[in-house]
């Protein structure tokens, strides 16, 4: 939900710190003003939360960023970093029941990846690197074996990614009483091997008259999410970094079922 902000308001900016599926990216309003939590305060349905995420986006009837310290000063010290107000979705008073279901599927893939040497001409280029620095050539690369091609560690690592999105929502009234039921599954696969998010999600607002004057309601919120995030950062044990540096005659895994490995350089 955090990216139906993006470009929507200025001031407001959200950025993803990586690509694995589900990651909400961080919301700055007024770009970052403290060392600590640079966080803005979360409002759904007048009541305080952590997680916009958590909010099945097409139960977002509206949001509202609050940026100005006049206009969050009702909410306190919480607000210094902003405000952003989320309002659900509603039945109406003397509405027929109206089902809506929403669904959407799509798939992703890595527009490209690096070109890498196969191994016989890494093997080549290694000889020549020890021969030219007047040092004994490693064992490894003497190895005729090694010279044979066995794996693309990028295509082992990348896959074609899928998402998969329902919405069900039932919503209608009476004269007295107004109702919207909802129910949600989000299932995203990335496009590296085994990351994924998955997200359920429930919902009740329901309103109901008491007199002329007087009006009740209850907004009910039942979310269940599950996620895989991989390491993907750009540090040596990151899972590109290592599909880049993998010797290319290592196999995935050995003619015994061991996971392939070796020592080389």
């Amino acid at each position: 939900a955090s990216q139906a902000l993006q470009g929507r308001a200025a001031g407001v900016n959200v950025v993803r710190s990586g690509g694995n599926p589900g990651n909400p990216g961080s919301i700055r309003i007024r770009g970052t003003g403290t060392i600590n939590n640079a966080d803005p305060l979360i409002i759904i349905d007048g009541i305080p939360a952590g997680d916009l995420n958590a909010v099945n986006p097409n139960d977002i009837a509206s949001i509202e960023v609050l940026k100005d310290a006049s206009a969050s000063a009702i909410y306190g010290t919480r607000a210094a970093n902003g405000v952003v107000i989320v309002t659900t979705k509603r039945g109406g008073f003397e509405q027929p029941m109206r089902l809506n279901v929403n669904a959407y599927t799509g798939m992703s893939n890595a527009i490209k990846t690096l070109d890498m040497l196969d191994a016989a001409t890494l093997v080549e280029l290694k000889r020549e690197r020890f021969t030219n620095d007047g040092l004994t050539i490693n064992p490894v690369w003497n190895d005729p074996s090694n010279s044979t091609q066995r794996t693309n560690w990028q295509d082992e690592l990348f896959r074609t990614g899928t998402v998969n999105n329902i919405d069900v929502a039932l919503s209608g009234g009476s004269a007295k009483s107004s109702y919207m039921l909802s129910a949600g599954m989000y299932d995203e696969k990335g496009i590296i091997t085994n990351s994924f998010f998955k997200r359920y999600s429930m919902r009740l607002n329901s309103d109901h008259r008491i007199g002329k004057r007087l009006k009740v309601g209850q907004s009910i919120q039942l979310t269940r999410s599950n996620d895989n995030s991989l390491n993907t950062l750009s540090a040596q044990d990151g899972l590109i970094w290592s599909a880049i540096r993998f010797m290319p005659f290592i196999p995935v895994k050995n003619d015994d079922g061991s996971w392939g490995t070796s020592k080389a350089s």
